[in-house]
């Protein structure tokens, strides 16, 4: 019972942070430094959740299909560093 709530309230988050990734950044040209740092700290805390995730055994087909849009995402978002010029200095 535990891991389905965990699974519903994990996947709520997911969905919610690629929501935001997705709308924060549909413009296909990055401007600002700022705009290049906020993407790229985005880009690190994504991954940290699929790392996180891959570590896990998730069973739930949900999740995983969420997991896979939060990486697909994820790869967009580098890609448009890649093409939008240099990355912010960290």
């Amino acid at each position: 019972m535990m891991d389905m709530v965990l699974s519903a309230v994990g996947g709520d988050l997911v969905s919610r942070f690629m929501s935001f990734i997705i709308k924060k950044f549909q413009t296909p040209v990055i401007t600002t430094g700022d705009d290049r740092a906020r993407l790229q700290r985005l880009l690190l805390r994504a991954g940290t959740i699929v790392e996180e995730a891959d570590g896990r055994r998730v069973s739930s087909h949900g999740m995983l299909l969420q997991l896979r849009q939060l990486k697909e995402a994820m790869y967009r978002g580098y890609y448009e560093l890649d093409t939008s010029g240099t990355w912010a200095s960290q």
